[in-house]
């Protein structure tokens, strides 16, 4: 593709050298060119019609390309602005996403808490002391 593009390019050149040198005579008289406002008045000095031609070329392309370039700033902004915009609704999605994927899970009957260990109750007779008997066994050791 590129090599087409290349030889495409070369053949529009090609042509207009060949509009030139058939125009020779005609592109390369001099001639002033003159602007009258009515007010003042402005000639150049003597050039060749190609400069003339180039100079009115390059007005025109700039003409034209100027408020093309105003819109498509314009573009450019409401392009950000859509994106932007996208972005948001993109992060929305995805968070009710997440959201039906939790409502989605399987329903499980709450477990109720593992009941603590009861100990007997003759382990816990024999870890108390008697008040009674370990005031004697205290008056013993006296």
């Amino acid at each position: 593709m590129k090599k087409i593009k290349i030889g495409l390019w070369l053949i529009v050149v090609g042509l207009i050298a060949l509009v030139i040198y058939q125009n020779r005579e005609f592109i390369f008289i001099q001639h002033h060119f003159g602007v009258n406002l009515f007010v003042t008045s402005y000639q150049t000095p003597e050039l060749p019609n190609i400069v003339i031609l180039v100079i009115f070329f390059v007005v025109g392309f700039l003409a034209a390309y100027i408020p093309g370039l105003a819109a498509r700033f314009r573009s450019n902004k409401t392009i950000k602005a859509l994106n932007k915009q996208v972005s948001a609704s993109n992060e929305k999605i995805s968070a009710l996403e997440r959201e039906i994927n939790v409502l989605k899970q399987p329903v499980t009957a709450p477990t109720p808490p593992a009941p603590e260990p009861v100990e007997p109750a003759s382990a816990v007779e024999e870890t108390v002391e008697d008040p009674a008997t370990a005031t004697e066994t205290g008056a013993d050791s006296k």
